[in-house]
């Protein structure tokens, strides 16, 4: 093995390659989706007014369609592929408000790897944005990396360049959290127990035990006036009493 920490005379220091990585093509594979490396940023949030309930409905039909494709038919038809803006993603086009480097939460090998990994963007439809992310090392499923309500990734000519911002959009727990913190902040003018058992959060107190199991559906009626967890209990005692 080559020691790139010992000094060489008279010769350049070898640096280490990047390896390509072997990608192999399932020909008779349909079209699948992961969200493993989706996230939000700047430009790309979906707090804004288009992306309401019929918005995200109009994304899954289209994830629903497009897992419908054989990827080779898919691939060898340009008009197909041209209807859908389906297209490698121009990241030195006009306006376009990121870097591929900005998408920091995908893994570096890939970000750092725009030849194996380019990105490519997807249309829900001409008013309703785009889906962008990069397909895997099998070029079988396409990981979803940003959702584009707003048109962003690739500024129009049609509508002159023009970059929308938008909003992050927290999940339900996390606003939570947040409505919690707010409620911590506010001073008391007096003396305030909900705000002194505020305070305590989290107590890390909570600890609960969690078990997954299956059971016949014969015995669903029967659970009907009882917690599972006085079920279990119950069980339990009764194999200890055997």
């Amino acid at each position: 093995m080559a020691d790139y920490n010992k000094p060489r005379l008279n010769k350049e220091i070898p640096r280490p390659s990047k390896v390509p990585i072997a990608k192999t093509y399932t020909h008779a594979a349909n079209w699948s989706f992961s969200f493993k490396y989706f996230d939000q940023m700047t430009y790309f949030g979906l707090k804004v007014s288009k992306a309401d309930p019929q918005w995200f409905l109009s994304l899954l039909l289209r994830l629903k369609d497009l897992s419908r494709f054989n990827l080779q038919e898919f691939r060898s038809d340009s008009k197909l592929m041209g209807d859908l803006r389906y297209h490698e993603i121009d990241w030195n086009s006009k306006n376009i408000p990121i870097k591929r480097i900005d998408i920091n939460w995908v893994d570096k090998n890939i970000i750092e790897n725009d030849e194996e990994f380019p990105f490519f963007q997807i249309m829900l439809s001409m008013a309703i944005g785009r889906i962008v992310g990069f397909w895997d090392v099998n070029n079988t499923i396409f990981n979803i990396v940003l959702l584009d309500p707003m048109h962003n990734i690739q500024p129009s000519k049609n509508y002159d360049y023009i970059v929308t911002d938008t909003r992050l959009m927290p999940c339900k727990y996390t606003s939570f959290l947040q409505d919690i913190e707010n409620v911590r902040k506010i001073p008391c003018v007096a003396d305030c127990n909900v705000k002194k058992e505020l305070k305590k959060i989290p107590t890390g107190e909570s600890n609960l035990n969690v078990v997954h199991a299956f059971i016949d559906d014969s015995y669903l009626g029967k659970m009907e006036n009882h917690t599972l967890t006085e079920i279990i209990e119950a069980g339990i005692e009764l194999l200890e009493i055997k």
